[in-house]
């Protein structure tokens, strides 16, 4: 269930992380541009800008980028009646008024030259006064345009596209009105009123032929479009309805299936499992150490101060006094071992003699950097190989990528969704997508022995504390040194002191029976390895470091107002910001 719970966390991620870090600290709860039509074709536009600020601000930024053919002059900015700087950096306009915690309204005024397009029998105004690089949500945004005299409502043609699609409403001088609302960032929305030709009599021709009807047909397609649309939005609905429901019940099938033979499993290793004892070695200890905990890390310092000193349980090593480790039998060793041993013995120690100002000599040039760094790439290499020669893992290559080959099926739907405002549709393909996915990536079930090898080290985490003195006193000197050194290993701080009182004690105490025919370790001095042991940690530790083999990971962040291109009608367009 562990794959699981991190499933889950990466979609709450997903899902809160861009809610989060999208948060300004400002809001523009509302907008009102007025566009004027001059006889001329000029467009004078006034706009009322309402800002809300949490904390200091200098200023907001208003993005003017004018339509192909046109220009954008005499732009002042004002407070009431009170004149604004403005600092203009080719399409991004600066305007200054600083403050602190506090909703201003900003008015600013500029001139479209050539805004009107005339035709023979009609007159466009077809701007964007934002479009898709906008990089702020508008509370509530008005557009207002006005002819240069009053007109009959019959004889003028609006519309918008996308945001501002069927938000115009025609007024009886002649004024439309374009309501939008609420507008994400990242939206467009163009908009196209036509008067009658006549109004605009010092505006020069741009084309001596008719516009009203392609007018009407780009306004009836957008209109055709929209149905469109509708349509294809019913439709996914009832698609939806019926595929993530039947897509989720074959995942959860197969989910409940691992689970229930996860559980098989654990139970059948119970029932052979002797509570209360230390679990028999089936690997090596720092194989064990490294697979129970440190399966899919770099292991840490520790871990290699655990392989030392079990070369000393193993009598491989002997350990002298000064804090000194002697090689004296190569023989009978694992792959690792022979790599530690050449490492630690032949490269850094002398005839056979490792200690650790002898590290730390060897650490001090940065010529051996590289030789330090390539000789634990190996030992760890040959840990995980001991790991993949005891097959812990079950291959379950076919159902994996069967698995994620299924999750490809989600995937049009993850643009097809949002694209069609289908928003929870959208959030529960995102999480079975996301499920799946990491589904086929983290199911990696263990064998027999990887489950009875992990379970039987967990338990024995799990119930040390509740061990009665007598059981563990019966406990051979061999078992006391590998809960010792595997609570060291594995950084685990509770049963390594625990351990150490109870070895302590133990080697001062007359050994019971059980213990006397363990002679291997007669001679063995363990107290001087529980007490050498924080200091082979700690100096394994600073060498990692000082040689690169652990590293810090570091990041930056940087930020920003970006212009850019317009994305409306023209390539024309622009947005909001503050500084």
């Amino acid at each position: 269930m562990k794959i699981w719970t991190f499933v889950l966390t990466i979609i709450l991620m997903i899902l809160v992380v861009p809610m989060t870090i999208s948060a300004e600290d400002y809001t523009i709860p509302e907008l009102e541009i007025n566009a004027h039509l001059q006889e001329n074709g000029n467009v004078f536009v006034e706009e009322s800008h309402t800002y809300r600020f949490e904390g200091e601000f200098s200023g907001i930024i208003r993005e003017l980028i004018p339509k192909r053919g046109t220009d954008i002059l005499n732009v002042e900015a004002f407070d009431s009646d009170q004149p604004l700087e403005i600092e203009q950096d080719e399409n991004e306009l600066r305007i200054h008024h600083a403050g602190e915690d506090e909703t201003i309204t900003i008015h600013l005024t500029y001139e479209i030259i050539d805004g009107v397009e005339r035709y023979s029998d009609l007159g466009q105004f077809y701007w964007p006064f934002f479009d898709d690089s906008n990089e702020s949500d508008y509370g509530d945004l008005t557009i207002n345009v006005f002819p240069p005299a009053e007109t009959l409502p019959a004889e003028v043609i609006a519309f918008g596209d996308d945001e501002a699609f069927e938000t115009e409403n025609i007024h009886d001088d002649g004024s439309v009105t374009f309501s939008f609302g609420e507008v994400p960032s990242g939206s467009k929305g163009d908009i196209r009123v036509a008067f009658d030709s006549e109004l605009f009599p010092a505006t020069s021709l741009k084309e001596d032929t008719p516009l009203r009807k392609i007018f009407l047909q780009d306004q009836q397609t957008l209109k055709d479009k929209a149905i469109a649309f509708d349509e294809r939005r019913d439709n996914l609905a009832s698609l939806s309805a019926i595929i993530l429901p039947v897509f989720a019940i074959i995942l959860g099938f197969i989910v409940l299936l691992t689970f229930f033979q996860r559980q098989r499993k654990m139970n059948h290793i119970k029932k052979d499992m002797v509570t209360g004892g230390v679990p028999s070695l089936i690997m090596s200890l720092p194989a064990t150490i490294l697979f129970t905990k440190y399966q899919h890390q770099q292991p840490p310092s520790e871990v290699l101060t655990a392989a030392l000193l079990d070369l000393v349980r193993k009598g491989n090593v002997t350990l002298l006094p000064d804090e000194k480790f002697k090689i004296i039998d190569r023989t009978n060793v694992l792959s690792h071992e022979k790599v530690l041993i050449v490492w630690l013995f032949d490269e850094i120690g002398q005839e056979n003699i490792f200690d650790f100002e002898m590290l730390k000599t060897y650490a001090d040039k940065k010529s051996n950097f590289s030789k330090y760094k390539a000789h634990h790439s190996k030992w760890v290499k040959e840990l995980r190989n001991e790991l993949k020669e005891h097959c812990l893992y079950k291959k379950r290559t076919r159902l994996r990528w069967s698995i994620g080959i299924a999750s490809l099926v989600l995937v049009p739907f993850l643009l097809l969704f949002p694209f069609h405002d289908l928003v929870l549709s959208f959030l529960l393909t995102l999480f079975l997508f996301v499920s799946t996915v990491l589904f086929s990536i983290l199911y990696n079930p263990k064998t027999y022995k990887g489950a009875k090898i992990s379970l039987e080290w967990s338990q024995l985490n799990s119930y040390f504390d509740k061990v009665d003195e007598v059981r563990k006193h019966t406990w051979t000197k061999d078992d006391q040194m590998k809960v010792f050194l595997y609570g060291l290993g594995t950084n685990n701080e509770v049963m390594t002191k625990k351990n150490k009182e109870l070895i302590l004690a133990f080697s001062n105490a007359n050994m019971s029976t059980s213990n006397q025919t363990d002679n291997s370790f007669a001679n063995l001095d363990v107290s001087s390895i529980i007490l050498i042991s924080a200091l082979a940690s700690s100096s394994f530790r600073k060498t990692d470091r000082t040689t690169g083999v652990v590293s810090a990971d570091s990041s930056s962040s940087s930020g920003g107002f970006s212009a850019g291109g317009g994305g409306g009608v023209g390539v024309g367009g622009g947005g909001s910001g503050a500084f």
